[in-house]
């Protein structure tokens, strides 16, 4: 099986299975692992409302921690087990996939990868690293082997799964 049907199979699979988180509530966990914590760590500040480690360590400082704490609450988000079991986002838009890739990975689009439309090539990513990405967005996206003239071994195109 290649490479490009291993990645979808297993974020199909996984994806199924995975608590659904909005935009707000899974940018606020990739942010807080951006910068090192633990996921134990993450729970005991986001349960103490304790914000006041995150902006010295992770890659977005400014991020209002509190309000989007807030917005989980309200929507009844379980993000403790989604930190825990893995989860995916309900709906991704290109602007909050480039926010992924930077929280996980500290990619920065025009200096390590390209942004054609809607599709993001040259994405530099381990196979563990695309699966684990896979399963995270496997809703709408699709990560792939970057293939053709001119590809670089260890980078992946990310577009949507379907179009009109």
């Amino acid at each position: 099986m290649s490479d490009l049907n291993q990645i979808g199979n297993i974020g199909e699979a996984s994806g199924d299975k995975r608590i659904k988180l909005s935009i707000p509530v899974g940018m606020l966990l990739e942010n807080c692992r951006s910068g090192g914590f633990s996921d134990d760590e993450i729970a005991d500040m986001l349960n103490a409302r304790d914000y006041s480690k995150l902006p010295e360590r992770v890659r977005e400082p400014e991020m209002e921690f509190a309000e989007r704490f807030a917005t989980a609450e309200e929507m009844g988000e379980d993000w403790e087990r989604a930190l825990r079991e893995g989860y995916t986002f309900k709906f991704l838009h290109v602007g909050a996939l480039r926010r992924l890739l930077l929280f996980r990975h500290g990619l920065v689009v025009e200096r390590d990868y390209v942004q054609d439309e809607l599709d993001l090539r040259g994405v530099p990513l381990t196979t563990e690293e695309a699966e684990q990405l896979q399963a995270t967005i496997v809703r709408q996206w699709a990560v792939e082997p970057e293939q053709g003239e001119g590809a670089k071994p260890g980078t992946y195109r990310i577009g949507l799964k379907f179009r009109d």
